[in-house]
């Protein structure tokens, strides 16, 4: 993988769990438990891919050093 590829894959997982945060507090403000329930099966989601991104990014960054 590339520095261009891992830039913008972790941006996009930034917006990803930005949003996400979003409509969970919206979800919590409103009291709508089906929208919240929804936005946490989603966070559980995003920190599986946040995972998954910081192995890439560990990957890189150890390219070179051993």
């Amino acid at each position: 993988m590339e520095k261009k590829d891992i830039i913008t894959s972790t941006t996009i997982l930034q917006n990803d769990i930005q949003k996400c945060i979003s409509d969970l507090i919206d979800a919590r403000v409103n009291r709508d438990r089906i929208q919240e329930d929804g936005a946490l099966f989603k966070m559980e989601s995003l920190m599986v891919s946040t995972i998954q991104e910081f192995d890439c990014i560990i990957d890189y960054l150890k390219e070179g050093t051993e």
